[in-house]
């Protein structure tokens, strides 16, 4: 945690801000939602996992209202549930 904390500050000081996280292996990581709460996330997070893995997380996800609430704004057009499954529907 600390060390994506300290890649947060280190990038988001500058015009651009931001920065970018891509999580391999992330498994049920709650890095993104820890961020997204504290209005801290990356301008893009992307959690890289096996397929089975990455689909039951995204199940979980869209059942818990606290965690759609989270991802409002995810994908384009407000399409947050296809953003979140198509990481892991092949």
């Amino acid at each position: 945690r600390q060390a994506v904390d300290n890649f947060l500050e280190r990038t988001s000081r500058g015009d651009e801000g931001g920065g970018q996280i891509v999580s391999l292996g992330a498994g049920w990581d709650t890095n993104f939602f820890r961020l997204r709460s504290s209005s801290r996330e990356p301008a893009r997070y992307v959690e890289v996992d096996h397929r089975e893995v990455t689909c039951s997380k995204a199940r979980s996800m869209m059942k818990s209202p606290a965690l759609r609430d989270l991802l409002a704004d995810v994908g384009e057009d407000g399409a947050r549930e296809e953003a979140v499954i198509d990481a892991g529907a092949g």
